[in-house]
């Protein structure tokens, strides 16, 4: 049994028996107890007893964190949107009238490069998450890479699609204006899809 007159407070959340000076590296503390389960071992550790087929009380001494959201959110949508802002340029400066190409110059192996740069960026973002979160499903954040991901594929596509003239014909209205007028409302409405599904489905 717990001295339990040592502690001047039991209740869990006042954290009794935790280091007021501990640190908790992103999480948040919500309460410390003590708890029994009935443990059955198939070892006796050499006390005399166990192995006895009914299990036996065990104490345990639990501390009970919840992940703070806000920091690891800023983090990476941070980058997330810096990224989707710059993705959104080189689409914009893509698409403009050929006899204004020589003055942008802008080519494709250009928009490749900056994408191929881009597309890095999202990687290592995406896994630095999986090595914080270390879980075998996909969490809400890993959506926010995996869909920029997208994105920049279909940017590199359509400029692909432009140079070599394979143009769909609604895209290829007015300079390409449709991608541009498309991407914004695309994007964040798959951002939205993906947050209702996780959160509300």
């Amino acid at each position: 049994m717990p001295d339990f007159g040592a502690y001047r407070d039991l209740t869990p959340s006042t954290l009794p028996g935790i280091d007021t000076q501990f640190v908790y590296g992103g999480w948040d503390p919500l309460s410390s107890e003590f708890s029994y389960d009935l443990i059955d071992y198939n070892v006796n550790f050499g006390l005399g007893y166990g192995r006895s087929g009914s299990p036996d009380p065990e104490l345990y001494f639990n501390l009970t964190v919840a992940r703070e959201f806000l920091g690891p959110m800023l983090e990476h949508l941070v980058l997330v949107s810096a990224i989707a802002i710059l993705l959104f340029f080189l689409l914009l400066l893509m698409a403009h009238d050929s006899d204004l190409q020589d003055r942008i110059g802008l080519t494709i192996f250009d928009l490749i490069v900056a994408a191929g740069g881009l597309l890095f960026a999202v990687i290592l973002d995406h896994n630095s998450i999986r090595g914080v979160v270390e879980s075998q499903d996909l969490i809400y954040l890993e959506w926010f890479p995996l869909i920029l991901d997208v994105f920049i594929v279909l940017v590199v596509l359509t400029a692909v699609l432009r140079v070599r003239h394979w143009r769909i014909p609604v895209i290829g209205y007015s300079g390409d204006l449709i991608p541009v007028v498309a991407y914004w409302p695309a994007l964040i409405g798959s951002l939205l899809a993906v947050t209702l599904l996780i959160f509300f489905y």
